[in-house]
């Protein structure tokens, strides 16, 4: 099956895995993603069963942080709060194409 994130294809979810995990190794903790790698995320976002909840309000930007247990993930960043929101479940949501 193919799938298609921010225009780019990709024969497996898994290749979309480690898109997304290159780009979270990628940056300093606590600095936004840029540019192509902003456009990969988000578009993989929108495909989160929680997206319209996690996004209500608009978010400032999309950065790399650690959760309480450790690990290292990505936030979007809104005007009062931060909301986590995992790449793995948009992966999992993310349906092929047709």
């Amino acid at each position: 099956m193919k799938y298609t994130v921010a225009g780019k294809s990709f024969l497996t979810k898994e290749l979309i895995k480690k898109e997304a995990q290159r780009i979270l190794n990628k940056g300093t903790i606590g600095n936004a993603v840029k540019g192509e790698d902003y456009d990969f995320l988000l578009s993989l976002f929108k495909n989160h069963s929680e997206w319209e909840e996690k996004s209500r309000g608009g978010f400032e930007e999309i950065f790399t942080g650690k959760a309480s247990h450790g690990t290292t993930c990505f936030y979007l960043k809104k005007e009062n709060d931060l909301e986590d929101i995992s790449f793995i479940h948009a992966i999992k949501c993310l349906k092929p194409n047709k």
